[in-house]
């Protein structure tokens, strides 16, 4: 009886991971809108330091409540990510 149990419970899981691995799509949809959150974030932390002239930690604060994750991530997405860093040179040096 156990083996029918864990026979049954590990089909399931196979099916399931067959499932999604066929659908790599699915993945490359969600790492593109989290890569237009990050642009998204940097122009707004520019508009919101840079134009506006508020502190940082009323920018980090202002951010993590309007993209709904926390200050510190929203710190390490603009400057610890390569990309968005040097996107935000960009828009910075633009100006």
């Amino acid at each position: 009886m156990v083996n029918i149990i864990i026979s049954r419970q590990f089909c399931i899981f196979l099916s399931l991971f067959l499932y999604l691995c066929n659908q790599p799509e699915r993945f490359m949809k969600r790492a593109d809108l989290l890569k237009k959150r990050d642009l998204k974030l940097v122009e707004t932390f520019y508009q919101l330091y840079d134009v506006k002239r508020l502190r940082i930690d009323d920018v980090l604060k202002e951010l993590s409540n309007k993209f709904f994750i926390t200050e510190n991530t929203v710190f390490r997405i603009i400057f610890r990510n390569k990309d968005n860093q040097a996107y935000y040179d960009m828009i910075k040096n633009k100006s």
